[in-house]
C-alpha cells in the first residue's frame, strides 16, 4: 500500500466526462491547490485531494484567529499522469482518479509553479519551459496560502 501525498484545494469547477461506451456519468474537476504540498508534486505522484470551502469573516477557530477556509476529504485519490496546460505562473496536471465509486474520473490541478516546492517535473520539461517562458502566457495568478489559514475537519 502507497502513501498518498495530501493536496489541498479549491474547487473551480467541475465538467462532464463524457464516454460512448460507459453507462456511468462521470466528471471532471478542475482544483486549484492554495497550500504547499508536503513533498513536491510530479508526474506518476501519488496524492490525495482535501477540498477547502471558504469561510465567512464570522467564523472563527480555537485560537481565535480568522480562518479563511475549512479542509473537508474528498473521494479524489490517485496517480498524476501528465501535464495538461503550463503558464508562466502556475502549471496544471492532470490526476486519474483510482476510486472507483467516485462520480469523478479525472481531476485538473492548477498550482503555482514552483519548481522543488509545489511541482517537480522532469528536467526535459524543466528546460523546455526555461526556454518558452517569454512566450508563455500570463492568464491568471493562483496564491500561496498560509496553513494556519485553514481549519482542520475531521482529517
Amino acid at each position: 500500500m502507497y502513501t498518498a501525498t495530501p493536496i489541498f484545494a479549491q474547487t473551480r469547477g467541475r465538467t462532464l466526462a463524457h464516454h460512448i461506451h460507459s453507462s456511468r456519468i462521470r466528471d471532471i474537476v478542475y482544483l486549484d491547490v492554495l497550500l504547499v504540498p508536503e513533498t513536491p508534486i510530479g508526474i506518476g505522484s501519488k496524492v490525495q485531494i482535501h477540498t477547502l470551502e471558504q469561510l465567512d469573516r464570522t467564523a472563527l477557530n480555537a485560537r481565535g484567529n480568522e480562518p479563511k477556509y475549512i479542509a473537508h476529504h474528498s473521494d479524489i485519490e490517485g496517480t498524476v499522469t501528465g501535464i495538461r496546460t503550463m503558464e508562466a505562473d502556475y502549471v496544471e496536471l492532470i490526476l486519474k482518479n483510482e476510486d472507483k465509486w467516485s462520480a469523478t474520473e479525472y481531476a485538473y490541478l492548477a498550482m503555482a509553479y514552483e519548481e522543488g516546492l509545489t511541482v517537480a517535473l522532469p528536467w526535459w520539461v524543466v528546460l523546455a519551459r526555461w526556454l518558452l517562458r517569454p512566450f508563455l502566457p500570463n492568464t491568471r495568478r493562483i496564491p500561496l496560502e498560509d496553513p494556519e489559514a485553514v481549519e482542520w475537519d475531521d482529517l
